[in-house]
């Protein structure tokens, strides 16, 4: 099981650190079109499926194996209910998804957070869902960031858009450019073999940083008051 030191100590080490980095930056593949839609009174996300479309669809169809293990308590942070279907005016295919409070919103609001003093429960949360990717499907995320994690009405923690996963999370793989500036592992741009496990805690890290980096602020402007 991933622990929060072994995440945040190589995070220090390998990157300067800094508290006015911006939250989440944009994604280097795949940037997707998102509309939410209302549905009798149900709000959904529908994300149109592009060039890894299939990959995407492949884990989620892979997490369903997990849906009722009880044994797996990894799998409740992530989504099993969801669809495919196709856009009436260009044919595209997208996938609809129940609509959850985005965590990189939150994390953007200068104040009222819905999210201040849950920092530690995020750390712990985001720890057992990559722990539960890595080690039980064996598939490594590589796009980890605030901005792909929502919570829901009982403010558990959950993982979403694998467009940019590698199915094989044992194997090393070559560098390329894959994730989010600001958040991706600096080995990921090379110059050689990269273990994508190690890349996707390195993301955590960062995730955890800003998650700490919240209450921090809070805690700041209540001593100011």
């Amino acid at each position: 099981m991933y622990s929060a030191n072994s995440l945040m100590l190589p995070v220090y080490l390998r990157k300067p650190h800094t508290r006015t980095r911006k939250i989440c930056g944009q994604a280097t593949h795949d940037d997707c079109h998102i509309h939410i839609v209302d549905k009798l009174g149900v709000h959904y996300v529908r994300k149109t499926l592009v060039r890894s479309g299939d990959r995407e669809i492949a884990v989620y169809k892979h997490l369903l194996h997990y849906q009722f293990e009880d044994h797996y308590p990894g799998i409740q942070h992530f989504i099993y209910t969801w669809s495919t279907g196709y856009w009436k005016h260009n044919g595209a295919q997208y996938l609809e998804l129940p609509y959850f409070l985005p965590v990189g919103d939150e994390l953007r609001k200068e104040q009222g957070s819905c999210l201040q003093g849950m920092s530690l429960s995020l750390c712990d949360q985001l720890l057992t869902a990559v722990n539960f990717l890595h080690s039980v499907v064996k598939v490594a995320h590589m796009d980890i960031k605030p901005d792909n994690l929502v919570l829901d009405a009982g403010e558990t923690l959950k993982v979403i858009d694998f467009n940019l996963s590698i199915m094989d999370a044992t194997c090393d793989v070559p560098p390329g450019r894959c994730g989010t500036k600001g958040y991706m592992a600096p080995e990921v741009e090379g110059p050689g073999l990269y273990s994508p496990v190690l890349a996707d805690l390195y993301s955590c890290g960062i995730c955890m940083d800003d998650f700490l980096d919240m209450d921090q602020r809070t805690e700041t402007k209540l001593g100011e008051d």
